[in-house]
C-alpha cells in the first residue's frame, strides 16, 4: 500500500505588541507635524441655485423637473382667468421655485401636463450647464405648440 502525502497548509500566526499609556491630562492633544492634519479632509460639491420658472395658460395642470433622470422637482400648477373684452377669456400662470443642484453639466428634462387642456408635453435640455445661480424658463405652448425650454445665468445688479 502507497503512502499518499498530504500537504497542510503552514499556518504563521504573528503576534503583535500593543502598548498604551494613560493620559493624565484630558486637555493634552498630541503635536501633529506641520505636513498633517488632525481634521479629516472631506470633498463636499456645493450646490448652486437652480431657479424654475413656469409661464402656462391651463387652469390646473402638473410640472414635473428630472435633473440627471432624478425626480426633484414637482408642483401642481394654478391658473387665474382674465377676461378681456365681453366674452374674450384668458388663463394666465406663473410658477416660480428655486431647488438646489450641484455645478456642472447636466440633462433637465420637464414635463408640462394638464388634463382639461389635454395637453401633455415634455423638453429636454440634454447638455446644461450650471454654474452658479441659473435660471430655468419654461413656456408652455397652447395646444400643438412645443414645450420651450431655456436656460439662462441669472445676473444680480
Amino acid at each position: 500500500m502507497a503512502k499518499s502525502s498530504v500537504l497542510r497548509p503552514k499556518v504563521v500566526i504573528a503576534h503583535a505588541k500593543v502598548t498604551t499609556r494613560e493620559v493624565k491630562d484630558p486637555t493634552h492633544e498630541a503635536k501633529v507635524p506641520a505636513h498633517e492634519s488632525k481634521a479629516p479632509v472631506v470633498l463636499v460639491q456645493a450646490n448652486t441655485v437652480l431657479q424654475i420658472d413656469i409661464e402656462h395658460h391651463f387652469m390646473t395642470g402638473l410640472a414635473s423637473v428630472w435633473v440627471d433622470d432624478r425626480l426633484l422637482y414637482t408642483q401642481a400648477l394654478h391658473g387665474d382667468e382674465q377676461r378681456h373684452a365681453l366674452l374674450l377669456r384668458k388663463v394666465v400662470g406663473h410658477q416660480f421655485k428655486a431647488i438646489m443642484v450641484s455645478p456642472g453639466k447636466h440633462r433637465i428634462r420637464v414635463r408640462i401636463q394638464s388634463a382639461p387642456d389635454s395637453y401633455d408635453q415634455s423638453g429636454t435640455l440634454a447638455d446644461a450647464s450650471i454654474q452658479g445661480a441659473s435660471m430655468l424658463r419654461v413656456v408652455c405652448g397652447k395646444k400643438g405648440e412645443i414645450l420651450q425650454l431655456a436656460l439662462q445665468k441669472e445676473s444680480y445688479q
